[in-house]
């Protein structure tokens, strides 16, 4: 899966129209029609994993699915553009949790039938919802190099160490992240970041090393610029697999977590087949070896790991009970202020 921004959500309204897909006939699956489930989700390897791991079991059914591959603001797009038609061209939409709230706020999603869901009985509490299934989650830890790194960073205030000094890593669509723990460290709360600004220009005199993307974050890791970076635990596995020898921990002032979720549009074509799809992604095999391909944690409770992947991926109960909450509508109402806060006090 492509690295999503938190503060993708709120692009969607400039994003190009994604293209269409024509829906045809259906064929009969339990009470339902179905024939063909149009997924519009993330391209690369998660879209690999979906047809690899998901799918199977709905095309032995006769089901065909067809990929929509588009980025988030796209999606949001193409989703807004139809919602006063009666019958959409997307059935199963897949979307990260801040921007699925978005979609649910402005009522193109539809809403979950746990008749239709014999799996979402298994998910935990902590992710679930009316209008979204929570497919794989991850939480924003402290990825580390151990060799440059001793002891183990177990707080977000390690970042502001003036033994870090230029080695402290950014990713600079990352300021909805990086004003969260700034804000966590500097007495904030889920409802106000305020507090993170002026932590955050203490930062950039640390003199901190800004990167365009994940790759060019990963670069600098390699090559020993980047000594420290917050980062989902699942990207820290995926780098360590690829050969970067870093390791993560958990802050103590609570793991930022992240949820990719999927549910179905309101006007979908067919819902009886998006109900299908969803139950499919909570399967607790699929679930399993998502989070072995890609490091991300399975949201539903009978999906066990091994014990030395878990260790690895997973977080404890008391960790994610201790994971910092979320206001999505604060987000929502002031990113736009804080990109160009981001933009024109800290990156400038």
């Amino acid at each position: 899966m492509p690295h999503i921004s938190r503060a993708e959500f709120v692009r969607g309204a400039a994003g190009a129209t994604a293209l269409g897909l024509t829906v045809g006939p259906r064929l009969a699956l339990a009470d339902d029609d179905c024939r063909q489930v149009i997924v519009t989700t993330w391209g690369g390897d998660y879209d690999r994993f979906l047809k690899q791991f998901v799918e199977p079991p709905l095309v032995a059914k006769g089901i065909q699915v067809l990929p929509d591959i588009t980025q988030e603001p796209q999606r949001m797009t193409k989703l807004l553009a139809e919602r006063s038609l009666k019958k959409g061209s997307l059935d199963v939409v897949s979307f990260s949790d801040a921007s699925m709230f978005q979609m649910y706020q402005d009522g193109v999603l539809g809403s979950l039938d746990p008749a239709k869901l014999p799996h979402l009985k298994y998910v935990l509490k902590q992710f679930a919802n009316s209008y979204s299934v929570p497919h794989i989650f991850s939480a924003q830890v402290i990825v580390y190099t151990p060799d440059h790194v001793k002891g183990v960073p177990d707080s977000y205030s390690a970042f502001w160490d003036p033994k870090y000094k230029g080695r402290v890593g950014i990713q600079r669509t990352e300021w909805v992240n990086w004003l969260q723990l700034a804000a966590q460290v500097g007495g904030g709360s889920p409802s106000n970041y305020e507090p993170g600004k002026k932590l955050l220009l203490e930062l950039k005199k640390n003199q901190p090393r800004i990167y365009p993307t994940q790759e060019t974050l990963a670069a600098g890791i390699a090559n020993g610029d980047v000594w420290l970076t917050p980062d989902w635990r699942a990207r820290a596995y995926m780098w360590a697999k690829g050969g970067l020898k870093v390791e993560s921990a958990v802050p103590k002032e609570g793991a930022l977590p992240v949820v990719y979720r999927a549910g179905l549009a309101k006007n979908a074509p067919d819902q009886g087949c998006c109900f299908a799809y969803l139950d499919a992604m909570l399967d607790a095999k699929a679930q399993v070896d998502f989070a072995t391909n890609m490091g991300y944690v399975p949201t539903v409770s009978n999906a066990k790991l091994p014990e030395d992947l878990e260790r690895k991926i997973g977080f404890t109960e008391e960790q994610r009970a201790h994971f910092y909450p979320q206001d999505f509508r604060y987000i929502a109402k002031n990113n736009s202020q804080w990109l160009q806060w981001w933009n024109q006090e800290f990156l400038a």
